[in-house]
């Protein structure tokens, strides 16, 4: 189904993502440990929609989830956005500076997680982030 909902994302920001000459697009990650769980990123096989569609290239592993934190989900804004701190690193062989990239996640709730990974985006020197989500919530 994820796959299906990037496709859909992709057909209805098209046109978005054209202006913004996208070069990449990067799924925010999970822990290594949360994947193995789940059998999945959410974030990645909504990109792998996106790609299909546009033949943007998906960066799956540009940067990676250094802390296994608890869930989100039953966190406040305060709390969310402390559970966040140093969560995100880049990797040193990726080479994404200068990219405009189009930073990936499935849902922004309080924007604590994309922002952080935002910010770290941002210090690896890209030349521009666009945020992109298929749901948001309280």
């Amino acid at each position: 189904i994820g796959l299906l909902l990037g496709e859909w994302f992709a057909n209805y920001i098209k046109e978005e993502i054209e202006k913004a000459k996208i070069d990449a697009i990067i799924p925010v990650p999970l822990h290594k440990s949360k994947q193995r769980k789940r059998g999945y990123n959410q974030s990645e096989v909504i990109a792998r929609g996106l790609n299909k569609i546009t033949g943007i290239k998906v960066i799956n592993d540009a940067m990676i989830r250094t802390k296994n934190v608890s869930t989100q989900t039953k966190k406040g804004k305060v709390g969310r956005w402390q559970n966040v701190d140093s969560l995100y690193k880049i990797e040193k062989n990726k080479d994404i500076k200068g990219k405009r990239v189009l930073l990936l996640d499935d849902v922004i709730t309080t924007g604590a997680t994309i922002g952080t990974a935002a910010e770290v985006l941002a210090e690896s020197e890209v030349a521009e982030i666009y945020l992109g989500c298929i749901a948001s919530g309280k």
